[in-house]
């Protein structure tokens, strides 16, 4: 940003070089992606807030690309039509691929699935696990989005439709949901459980996986066992975080992100305490950028 550009549209993140990064723009012109650690958060929200559209990322092989969109977002909602159409497009495409019949699947979709996948077994700071399923090239990259501190693969298969039907017998027959809220994954970073407790769950998780493929023999599934932690998991335990107490999406704020755990990002306010915030809240809202006297926080050591 240079000194001319006072307002500022945060729209997304991005791990897809497996550096946090942020995707910005002004609010009239297409995005630019830099680096989450050491980004400003210096910014005060106008008393009647303007939210634009943050944009989607579109399937294609490798997911690369980026829409920006100028579009306002429909009423009560965050994106516009177009691109909550295109997201519910694929969702119904890809996420429910292993329950339609290959003629109804869309070409890239099909050529996606078609590749070695994964299944996994993440661990948050509280002590929730969920399970999920990637593509095996990106397995790291997914484990970092997603925010988990420990994690374990525990079934590899050929194929997108065969792990996401796994996925689901998981969910039915264990009872591990599919996704963790950000809440929860926030009271995980100020309040995280130990290392050593956090793998024995995930531990106990990946008995009771592996138990479960052995009795049903699923097709196409070999079980496995390839654990994974999160390079800042010592620094999240080891260091004294606080939930961030005001709402970033009105008033003036003063934060300074340090590192990124997911969607979630550490940030240091202006009397160096060091703070949990979910700046996917204000994705898409338009912020005037400078040095503002930010809103008054009282800091506690837990707000769960």
């Amino acid at each position: 940003m240079t000194a001319l550009d006072q307002r500022l549209v945060v729209v997304a993140y991005s791990w897809a070089d497996g550096r946090p990064r942020l995707r910005v723009r002004p609010p009239d012109a297409v995005s630019t992606v830099v680096d989450a650690p050491g980004f400003r958060l210096h910014y005060r929200v106008d008393a009647d807030p303007v939210w634009h559209c943050p944009g989607r990322i579109p399937f294609r092989s490798g997911r690369g690309d980026y829409v920006d969109c100028l579009n306002r977002p429909q009423p009560g909602g965050r994106t516009c039509v177009d691109c909550a159409v295109a997201e519910a497009t694929l969702a119904g495409s890809l996420h429910h691929a292993h329950v339609r019949s290959a003629d109804e699947l869309d070409a890239a979709v099909d050529e996606h699935l078609r590749q070695p996948n994964i299944l996994y077994l993440a661990g948050f700071g509280d002590g929730s696990i969920k399970v999920g399923t990637s593509t095996a090239e990106r397995a790291s990259k997914r484990l970092l989005e997603q925010g988990a501190l420990a994690a374990a693969v525990v079934a590899k298969t050929d194929d997108g439709i065969v792990v996401r039907r796994a996925e689901d017998l998981v969910t039915e027959r264990l009872g591990i949901p599919q996704s963790v809220g950000a809440a929860r994954k926030l009271r995980g970073l100020v309040t995280p459980m130990s290392h050593d407790h956090l793998w024995a769950r995930l531990e106990a998780a990946r008995e009771a996986v592996h138990d479960l493929v052995d009795r049903e023999a699923p097709t196409g599934v070999t079980p496995t066992l390839e654990p994974w932690v999160n390079p800042d998991h010592r620094r999240i335990r080891d260091e004294k975080l606080f939930a961030y107490p005001a709402d970033l999406r009105r008033d003036a704020h003063r934060l300074t992100i340090d590192y990124v755990v997911g969607r979630l990002a550490v940030a240091v306010g202006t009397g160096g305490d060091r703070f949990v915030i979910d700046v996917g809240r204000i994705f898409g809202l338009e912020l005037e950028v400078g040095d503002f006297d930010p809103v008054e926080i009282t800091v506690q050591d837990s707000l769960f």
